[in-house]
């Protein structure tokens, strides 16, 4: 019986941590909030840049946004490659999960929001400062917030693109749009990118790449799959452990009982009468040992969920229970 009750225990915890996992990935990885990226082989104006796409149908909304690879600054003399994103002011598209600390402000200067994960690793706190070198230029960054994200192996992190431009020295100009749409289903998003390409090819700017929200979502997700078929494959292992622990106490059952079964069939029990019996009382098991397991199942899979969240991500998955 006690083996049973652990087996559907586990499988009840595994399965909503599972489902916790894949909550918060999917939450997560809509925070840049765009429908279609736009990048290009060299920098153009920016306005140059925002005009072309206001006459493709289903775009709504355009901003100028910039990329930059960096290298932070740590103790000891050592390097950690970090990602940069240029974030225009007032941005309609930028949704940022802080996880201490405020958003970037239209008057913020040097100014970072750090991904939460490399915050972690390296002890950096919120009031912080911080050197990085982008591209051949040292600049030193006032951590204003901690931000959890998930993209590009969580090496990304978010700061003023004026800021940006003045360390790369591409002011007014820009090599990267972010475009939103009235409709996010997949579909939508590659006619946009075809009709986006198509317009900027026609005005002679070169596209490098079109990609879809979607797409990068499938990317960021292979990340965590491994986790969630780990996830699987031991909620498999328990519900087999709890099949043939059952499987195990019904077989003993029976042998134990072949007297009182072959009493039964001398006073006219049937096969089937004799089956019946015996799988009523191996669902009345189960439906017991489910019933102790349950209310237990509760409180186990969020304490489950916060470790595995503390461990992957320094935060508690988003709890959803199976």
């Amino acid at each position: 019986m006690t083996s049973r009750i652990l087996s559907l225990l586990m499988f009840m915890m595994v399965m909503s941590v599972g489902n916790s996992l894949n909550n918060t990935i999917e939450m997560l990885l809509d925070d840049l909030g765009f429908d279609v990226i736009v990048g290009f082989d060299r920098m153009y104006r920016t306005s140059r840049l925002t005009e072309i796409p206001a006459h493709v149908p289903g775009a709504t909304r355009v901003e100028v946004w910039d990329r930059q690879g960096a290298t932070l600054a740590l103790a000891g003399g050592t390097q950690r490659s970090v990602s940069l994103w240029g974030v225009p002011s007032g941005s309609k598209i930028f949704a940022p999960r802080i996880v201490s600390g405020r958003e970037l402000l239209p008057d913020d200067g040097h100014a970072i929001l750090l991904n939460s994960k490399i915050g972690a690793d390296e002890g950096i706190r919120v009031g912080d400062q911080i050197t990085m070198t982008v591209g051949s230029q040292e600049s030193t960054w006032s951590v204003v917030g901690l931000v959890l994200n998930v993209n590009n192996q969580q090496r990304d992190n978010f700061v003023p693109l004026d800021a940006l431009s003045q360390e790369t020295g591409n002011v007014n100009r820009g090599a990267l749009v972010m475009v939103t749409s009235k409709r996010q289903d997949s579909g939508n998003q590659q006619t946009l990118m075809r009709d986006l390409r198509d317009a900027y090819t026609d005005q002679r700017v070169e596209v490098a790449y079109v990609q879809s929200a979607s797409e990068i979502r499938e990317q960021n997700q292979m990340q965590f799959n491994i986790i969630t078929y780990l996830m699987l494959s031991m909620a498999t292992l328990a519900a087999i452990v709890g099949s043939l622990s059952l499987m195990g106490t019904m077989s003993i059952n029976v042998v134990e009982r072949r007297r009182e079964i072959g009493m039964m069939r001398a006073i006219g029990a049937t096969s089937s009468n004799v089956a019946g019996l015996v799988v009523a009382e191996g669902v009345l098991l189960g439906t017991l040992s489910w019933l102790i397991a349950a209310p237990l199942s509760y409180p186990g899979s969020r304490l489950f969920s916060r470790l595995v969240g503390d461990t992957l991500m320094q935060l508690p998955l988003d709890f959803s229970y199976s």
